[in-house]
């Protein structure tokens, strides 16, 4: 009777060697390493849990409709490539490794498309929220109220901060339309600290009297008034002077994000028309020549101090001397010839006013 082959082991024994007509066991079955497994498991976790949270939240339940098709896409990508490696290599190691891989890509993928959409998502909400504000900056009712004689100032100067907020939320847009509504937000900027300056000053006149003279009783009071209508005139000649030089401020702007010079300049040309600046510095020129007439009633009432009387009722200031009446009337002559111009010019910009240049 032949003695079994025997092979030494690490503790001395003697132990029968494996049959070498023995066919490795692995190369029957194919099975996943349970790290291999988890890993499979938390990728078909992520895409089903990620569906139905972006569904819910978003409230797109029409994204279960391919939820289906979507797993079994993947997993005929990750199981059959790694079946065929396996039935190859006859390597269940080789298998696991395929698998690992694809998994690894899969999960990779799937990140990357959340960003993706995140971003697409992200810029859409941009844009979205742009043309909102777009529409609330030229909103016909704002203009008309402005030609009906109503101070808007504030709110239009509010609306304009909102209106550069949402331009400044394009600014990972690459696109040159994108670049250059950042960049025209960005030349509006100094014009928006300039609108809430002259929004202030011109209000405190307003609710100073401007130049209704009930309060008006000494000298010093009349230089108090002229001096809160110097500041008005100082705003309203800034804000005018910012409006010239918008079309320069943009061109530098754009320049410095390196917008395309024909679509630079094609963009130029929709800010001449549809923003008007050159229309709104002349409207703000009208306005000054308003606010000289009042320096020049002020005047009249500080140098003819107790020659004047103011009749409530009818709103009217009665001088005592003819050559003043006559001088007042003129006046007021022209205070209405430069209002007149001035609705001339609001109603044109009301026509062509659009922040959002299309």
């Amino acid at each position: 009777m032949t003695a079994p082959d025997t092979s030494p082991t690490d503790s001395g024994k003697l132990m029968p060697k494996p049959d070498p007509n023995e066919r490795d066991v692995e190369a029957h079955r194919f099975g996943l390493h349970p790290l291999v497994a988890s890993l499979v498991g938390l990728y078909f976790f992520l895409i089903i849990g990620g569906t139905v949270f972006v569904a819910i939240w978003r409230d797109k339940m029409d994204l279960f409709d391919g939820l289906f098709v979507s797993v079994v896409v993947s997993a005929f990508l990750i199981g059959v490539p790694s079946w065929i490696v396996w039935r190859i290599t006859r390597s269940r190691l080789a298998g696991n490794i395929t698998c690992t891989v694809l998994v690894g890509l899969m999960i990779s993928f799937f990140f990357v498309g959340i960003y993706s959409t995140s971003s697409v998502a992200k810029k859409n909400a941009a844009w979205k929220t742009f043309d909102e504000q777009s529409k609330e900056l030229s909103s016909s009712d704002l203009l008309e109220r402005l030609i009906d004689g109503e101070d808007v100032t504030m709110e239009a100067a509010d609306k304009l901060s909102k209106y550069i907020d949402a331009t400044d939320s394009l600014a990972e847009d690459t696109s040159d339309e994108g670049k250059a509504i950042v960049a025209f937000g960005a030349a509006m900027r100094p014009i928006q600290v300039k609108v809430e300056a002259y929004a202030i000053a011109t209000a405190a006149y307003m609710e100073s009297g401007g130049v209704v003279p009930t309060d008006l009783n000494t000298i010093e009071d009349i230089q108090i008034r002229k001096g809160i209508l110097d500041n008005a005139i100082i705003t309203t000649r800034e804000l005018s002077d910012a409006y010239a030089g918008l079309i320069d401020t943009f061109e530098s702007e754009a320049q410095a994000r390196g917008i395309d010079r024909d679509f630079r300049n094609s963009y130029v040309r929709k800010i001449r028309y549809s923003a008007a600046p050159d229309l709104i510095a002349d409207i703000k020129a009208t306005e000054l020549r308003i606010w000289d007439i009042q320096v020049n009633i002020l005047g009249m009432y500080e140098e003819r101090l107790g020659e004047w009387n103011y009749d409530v009722e009818d709103e009217w200031v009665e001088f005592s001397r003819p050559e003043d009446n006559k001088r007042y009337d003129q006046l007021l002559t022209q205070w209405d010839e430069a209002d007149a111009d001035g609705v001339v010019l609001k109603k044109e910009l009301q026509a062509r006013f659009n922040p959002n240049m299309n």
